[in-house]
């Protein structure tokens, strides 16, 4: 009777160590991998072992509804295993924010009241990394720009036009920032400004 309960001990804890076993690492990269349904605190655990880097976060925020399921049929660095780890925080309406020695997870609708880098130029992260952008134009467009790109923000994006129409600030995910960026440069010309 004893051996028949061990047993059965035995067995449930291999099943629930295995369900939420540790992403495989094997020569500094993530072997492939399948988690289906895995809470997002769990997963946060996992990446952090995983790729070695820091990550806070308030236990609070993460809800047992939040899940989690990503598949990699390939081994990942463990740049790419953050960045996809970004994207499922995306997800899940938080963000990422690189401080020093690791990543604070914070609400993404809170990301206004943190420093997050300033770009401008051609090189700049275009990936799930919130950033400040500064567009500078030669017309003053910044207005057009504003009002054509607003629906194609994140959520809790923002755009904030100034210097009479010739500068915007626009917060939001590199990634939609890159697109942007490619829209301001076919609203910036002679013809489209004489045409407003």
């Amino acid at each position: 009777m004893r051996k028949a309960l061990f047993r059965t001990a035995i067995v449930v804890l291999a099943q629930v160590l295995s369900a939420h076993a540790a992403l495989p690492v094997q020569d500094g990269k993530v072997l492939p991998f399948k988690r289906m349904e895995v809470r997002l605190e769990d997963f946060t655990a996992e990446v952090a072992e995983a790729s070695g880097v820091r990550i806070v976060h308030d236990k609070r925020e993460f809800k047992d509804s939040m899940k989690v399921a990503l598949e990699s049929n390939r081994p990942l660095s463990a740049e790419e295993l953050l960045e996809i780890y970004k994207e499922a925080l995306a997800d899940n309406g938080f963000t990422g924010l690189s401080e020093a020695g690791g990543l604070r997870v914070i609400d993404a609708r809170d990301v206004r009241y943190h420093a997050v880098p300033l770009y401008q130029g051609e090189h700049f992260p275009k990936n799930m990394d919130y950033i400040l952008y500064h567009f500078s134009f030669k017309y003053p467009v910044a207005r057009d720009l504003s009002r054509t790109m607003r629906p194609f923000l994140s959520r809790y994006g923002r755009v904030i036009e100034f210097g009479g129409g010739t500068q915007a600030l626009v917060q939001d995910y590199g990634r939609y920032i890159a697109n942007m960026v490619n829209m301001a440069r076919s609203l910036d010309t002679e013809v489209n400004f004489k045409a407003l």
